[in-house]
């Protein structure tokens, strides 16, 4: 009896070392993720899981960092000026444009009936030469009005920054997945994920490069206008005198004809019941006659 309890035990005894000795994983059983992302598989998909943590902390982190970043500033201004020769003041824009190491983004000019010649000018100025480059603008003709903005957007640009700075790390981690995935399911997941982090890491580079752009080169809006010339409205043009005197005969006869169907239901009720009424005279008068006699 005793040998065989005894018996018994041992073979439990091997049993239970059996079984902790298959929990244990193999060496081919190991994740292929680095130690701090999120390693576990769901449950009966058998899929390996992709990192998905410390993004949030990396922004957070570079965001504190960039408290110190300088300000990022977008100046733009718009001026509206009366000049004496709007195509003399045009070349002489384009002349501080260059010397100011900017440019001419666009223009157009235009000389309406009144003889008063207008043009529209936008330069493009590196941000450090904004004021004195206003101050040569004023002195080309006589300020009529100006606008002055300064947007800052330090914080966006920072945030873009710490944003673009993790997605670049997330995308070198990828890569470094993609070197050890083995299965083709790993291999396209991963794929999947890198395109994704691609095209946040282009989409954030353009917005930054339009910030870097503004930010690196104002605008200023430069309005020109020539004063109305004295006695330009004097003078008296048969033709136009002509054509006024059509357009307001047609008008009269157009007005007629409106007026004329817009009364005609009027006109044929009162002309009905004046019928009426006559016609009731009438015999009124023939019922009267016989008597009379």
């Amino acid at each position: 009896m005793r040998s065989r309890t005894l018996c018994i035990l041992m073979l439990l005894g091997v049993l239970i070392c059996s079984c902790g000795c298959l929990s244990l994983p193999s060496a081919g059983d190991l994740d292929i993720f680095e130690p701090g992302y999120q390693n576990e598989k769901s449950s009966g998909s058998g899929s390996t899981p992709l990192p998905a943590a410390r993004d949030l902390a990396a922004v957070d982190a570079l965001s504190e960092d960039g408290s110190a970043t300088e300000s990022k500033i977008i100046k733009t201004a718009s001026i509206n000026l009366e000049v004496s020769d709007v195509d003399g003041v045009m070349g002489q824009l384009k002349a501080i444009g260059a010397q100011k190491g900017g440019y001419v983004s666009s223009s157009n000019a235009g000389d309406p009936a009144s003889g008063s010649a207008y043009a529209t000018v936008i330069l493009r100025i590196p941000a450090d030469g904004f004021d004195s480059t206003m101050d040569q603008i004023r002195a080309l003709g006589s300020v009529r009005s100006q606008t002055v903005n300064a947007e800052d957007v330090t914080e966006e640009y920072v945030d873009l920054q710490a944003r673009l700075d993790a997605l670049e790390h997330q995308h070198e981690q990828y890569s470094r997945i993609m070197e050890k995935a083995e299965t083709v399911e790993d291999i396209l997941r991963v794929q999947v994920e890198i395109e994704r982090v691609q095209v946040e890491i282009e989409r954030i580079t353009g917005r930054m490069r339009y910030l870097d752009s503004r930010i690196d080169l104002a605008t200023i809006t430069v309005s020109l206008r020539e004063p109305t010339p004295v006695g330009s409205d004097v003078g008296h043009d048969f033709a136009a005198v002509f054509n006024a005197a059509i357009e307001g005969f047609l008008f009269t006869i157009d007005a007629v004809i409106i007026l004329f169907f817009t009364l005609l239901p009027l006109i044929l009720v009162s002309g009905g019941l004046y019928g009426v009424y006559r016609l009731r005279k009438r015999k009124k008068a023939g019922k009267k006659e016989p008597g009379e006699q």
